[in-house]
This record gives structure tokens, C-alpha cells and sequence, in this order.
């Protein structure tokens, strides 16, 4: 049997010539049809350059609200100066011979598509081969296969406008089950009792920002809620730190779980047997709890897109992700400047919130601004931020589903325990806005309800952790413990796990 000759062995990409122009000819002849295929392809979707170059016009003729016909389109392929490109006026003319009606245009503008689809899987194919040879790592090849299909996927999505009947219908059905107490809430609770009923609970595919200026502890409250959300129901919660490492956001953790102060478990000799036993019973929950942490610098929305999306491949599913935090990500492509990075990186995670259905945390700084303002008659007041603080973006508040401000009040001095941070809900589309009290234990970076709650508060209060009633995120009282002499040397033998006995925490 003859071999193949090596051009017979060339495989052409999937395309129709014949059928481009037959569906460019329709929308022609055919207002209705222009308005009803132009929105819904691009003109990649064309595999011949001079049916791009048509198309291209087309869309700015539409943009521009002028009827596509063979004079204003050869008029705006003029002005374009790409009508010699396209073959004049003869092509143009050639486009609607023999095109009788456009009623089969829809079935022509889903072939265009398809033949679309094919070459750029075909071109993806290629590209991931390419990277398959380059050397890189296996996680870095996965994640750049995986855009490159993803981007093919989302191209496919289109939508239409619906009659509401059909919206209103399962709007009608998700009130009546709430009422009968029927529905499956997937809302996330933070454990903090006043933030959850302004927020109703942390919504699948919201966004919720969490801002503050440098050293307030916008990191240690996102800790707060996610040892609340895993350790307390139970839930799977990811965490993406792009500054801290993972060990040192586990002694944190370590440290609001068990109430140990930092400085006791830093300093050698310093803790007690029964401040052992209590931060191995902390160990203990954390190692058998649903909570990850990635400390890769370098993550890009679409890296950590893939991984969450490979988190919750299975029964369990994915809860809740917080990102530590915006700022500091890597954009995908390269942009012009900060402002159009940190867009770029805020549609990407509200795009991403929405597809992976679950409530995204996102921890951002604020512009450096003045503390105080001038007030009445002079004098100095404390100025709240706002939300046109966002560093670098008026994005990020627009993608937003909620945007609280952690903030010190003027003369709070917040080295002490149990001192004043104010909550500031300034944005909360579920919701109402608002302030919550919180009082900061900066011994062990953690928060907790302050007991008063009222709009006047003297800011140098603080308030002790007795006068505090039981919430999620505090601290196992002494008395849940057992005694000191109750505690022997190996209950610290963490490596082995010879823990004396269940130790509740």
C-alpha cells in the first residue's frame, strides 16, 4: 500500500468558507437577523480573513445604530479603508447571490460556532503540547491547560433576555421554603452573632471585602472567622495567604483556639503543663478540621480558581475561601497600571465566586489617607474609612458584595487587651450597614463582640474577657480543662498523637 505523501498527512482545521458566507449574506438582506447574530459572535468566530474584516464592520455599523446593507457596509469598509482587502465591492455583492431568505440563519451562525470551537481546540491542543515539552512544573502545566480550555468554555456562554415568569416562579418557591423552613441554607456563619444577622449568613458566589490600614488586623479577623467557620460547624474553608506563611498562620490560629498568648509560646520554658494541654487539645481540632491554607506568593485568580475547583471535587465540597490578600496577587496578563491590575483581579474573583458557588473572603488595604479631619470649629475629629479609601480601585467596591472597614477609633490604644476596633459596614447589598463593636486581644491577634454595643464608647475602654458572653471564636474557659496536676509530660507528644484521654475543647 503507497505511503501518504506528507501533505496528504496534514490535517486542515475544521472550517466552512461556503457557510461563513452564506451567513454573512443573511444578515445582509436581513435586519432582524443582524440583530439577532451579530451580538452573538465575534469575528474569530470567521475563519477567512476577508470574512473577519466584514464582520468587524458590521459590529461598528450595529454599535453605531446604523441598518447593515450593502451600501453603508462597503461605505464603512471605506472608511475602515479595508474595502480593496475584502475584494471591493464585487465580494460584498457575491455574499447575497443566491441567498433567497435568512430562516435558516440561526442553524449557519451554530455551524460558524461550532467550526470556532473545533479550531481553537485544535490550537489549544497545540499549545498544551508545547507546554508539555517546556519543562515546566506539573501544578504550573495543569493550571495553564486548564485556562487555556476555560477560556474557550466561557466564550460559549451567552445569554438572553427571559421573560421573568419563569425567575419569579422559583423566587416564589425559595420564599416558601424559607417560611416553611424547608430550604437548604448554604449560607457561611462567621460565629460572630451581630455580623451574621446584618449579613443573613455569607452567601454562595458573593464577595465580601474585608479593608484595613496596615496593622489593624485584617488578618488576624479573617483567621477568626475561618477557625469559626471550620473548627465550629464543621464547614471546608481555604485559605490563600500571599504574605504569611502557612506555620506561622497555624500558631495564630494555635494561639485565638487555645488562648495562649504569642509571647508564652515563643519564649522556651514559659508555658505551663496545663497551657500544654490546652494547646495540644487546639492542635487537636486544627489536624482533624476542614481547613487548608496555601502560602504560595505567587497565586493568580485562575491558580486559585483550579485549585479550589480540585478542593472541592468531591463529597465534601468547598465552603468558603479567603484571599490575604488583593493587592499582592499576580494579575493574569500584563495591564497598563495598578488601577487596571487590581480591576483585573477583582472582576476575576467575583467571575470566579460565582462559578465555584461559594462566598469568597478578600482581605485589601487602604489608601494611606489622614486619621483625623477637621471637624466644627476646628477641632480635630477621627475620620472613618471610606469607600473611596479601596487602594487602587473604585473595581473593588463595585464588585463588592459587602464591604466592611475595620478601623481604630482616635485615641484607642489597641497594645492594650481588650480594647475598641470598630466593624464598618459601609456597603452590604443582602443587608443593612452598620457598626459592630469588636474588642482586640492583640496577645493572641484575635477578636471577640464587645459587650457594649451603643453608638457612644469612650475609646480608651477595654474590656476583659470575663465580661464577655460565650461566642464561637473565644477562647475554651480554664474550667473546661482539666487540672494542672491532672496534666504529665506526654500529653505534649504531638508526634505520636499520646494525647491522655479526649480532651474536649
Amino acid at each position: 500500500m503507497p505511503k501518504k505523501s506528507e501533505k496528504e498527512n496534514v490535517r486542515k482545521l475544521p472550517y466552512n468558507v461556503e457557510i461563513e458566507q452564506y451567513l454573512l449574506g443573511e444578515i445582509l438582506i436581513n435586519n432582524d437577523t443582524a440583530l439577532d447574530c451579530v451580538p452573538n459572535l465575534k469575528s474569530t468566530d470567521f475563519f477567512q480573513e476577508e470574512n473577519k474584516i466584514i464582520f468587524e464592520a458590521m459590529v461598528r455599523l450595529q454599535a453605531s445604530n446604523k441598518p447593515i446593507d450593502f451600501l453603508t457596509l462597503t461605505d464603512e469598509l471605506r472608511l475602515m479603508g479595508k474595502l480593496d482587502d475584502v475584494g471591493g465591492e464585487e465580494y460584498i455583492t457575491s455574499l447575497t447571490t443566491g441567498v433567497v431568505s435568512a430562516v435558516n440563519a440561526k442553524e449557519h451562525l451554530e455551524m460558524v460556532k461550532r467550526d470556532s470551537v473545533l479550531r481553537q481546540l485544535v490550537e489549544a491542543g497545540n499549545a498544551i503540547c508545547e507546554i508539555g515539552y517546556s519543562g515546566v512544573t506539573g501544578e504550573e502545566a495543569i493550571v495553564s491547560a486548564d485556562e487555556k480550555l476555560k477560556i474557550i468554555s466561557e466564550g460559549l456562554e451567552i445569554s438572553d433576555l427571559e421573560q421573568c415568569g419563569k425567575m419569579a416562579a422559583a423566587a416564589l418557591t425559595e420564599v416558601q421554603e424559607i417560611q416553611e423552613g424547608t430550604v437548604v441554607n448554604r449560607n457561611v456563619y462567621t460565629g460572630y452573632k451581630l455580623l451574621d444577622a446584618k449579613t443573613k449568613g455569607m452567601k454562595p458566589g458573593a464577595v465580601y471585602v474585608i479593608a484595613a490600614r496596615p496593622g489593624i488586623g485584617k488578618t488576624a479577623f479573617a483567621l477568626n472567622i475561618a477557625g469559626n467557620v471550620a473548627l465550629d460547624y464543621g464547614k471546608r474553608v481555604a485559605i490563600f495567604s500571599l504574605e504569611m506563611d502557612s506555620v506561622s498562620l497555624c500558631k495564630r490560629i494555635l494561639s485565638q483556639r487555645s488562648g495562649i498568648p504569642h509571647d508564652s509560646m515563643d519564649t522556651r520554658g514559659k508555658m505551663t503543663k496545663y497551657e500544654i494541654q490546652r494547646l495540644v487539645a487546639a492542635y487537636k481540632q486544627l489536624s482533624e478540621s476542614q481547613l487548608y491554607i496555601d502560602d504560595f506568593a505567587l497565586n493568580t485568580p485562575a491558580q486559585i480558581y483550579n485549585k479550589c475547583k480540585r478542593l472541592a471535587r468531591n463529597d465534601k465540597g468547598l465552603d468558603l475561601i479567603i484571599i490575604d490578600y488583593l493587592q499582592l496577587m499576580n494579575p493574569e496578563s500584563g495591564v497598563l497600571n495598578r488601577q487596571e491590575i487590581v480591576a483585573q483581579l477583582s472582576r476575576s474573583i467575583k467571575l470566579y465566586a460565582k462559578e465555584l458557588g461559594v462566598p469568597i473572603i478578600v482581605l485589601s488595604q487602604l489608601r494611606r489617607t489622614p486619621t483625623t479631619e477637621e471637624g466644627v470649629g476646628g477641632v480635630k475629629e477621627d475620620r472613618k474609612p471610606q469607600l473611596s479609601d479601596l487602594r487602587e480601585s473604585g473595581s473593588i467596591e463595585q464588585d463588592a458584595d459587602m464591604v466592611m472597614f475595620l478601623h481604630k477609633p482616635k485615641g484607642v490604644d489597641s497594645t492594650q487587651s481588650g480594647s475598641l476596633i470598630e466593624l464598618i459596614i459601609q456597603k452590604n447589598r443582602s443587608g443593612a450597614q452598620g457598626t459592630i463593636n469588636l474588642a482586640w486581644y492583640p496577645e493572641r491577634t484575635s477578636f471577640a463582640e464587645h459587650p457594649n454595643q451603643g453608638p457612644i464608647l469612650e475609646p480608651e475602654k477595654t474590656v476583659d474577657e470575663k465580661d464577655l458572653e460565650p461566642v464561637a471564636n473565644a477562647p475554651v474557659k480554664p474550667q473546661e480543662f482539666v487540672q494542672e496536676d491532672e496534666v504529665d509530660d506526654s500529653d505534649f507528644d504531638v508526634e505520636n498523637d499520646n494525647l491522655d484521654g479526649d480532651i474536649p475543647f
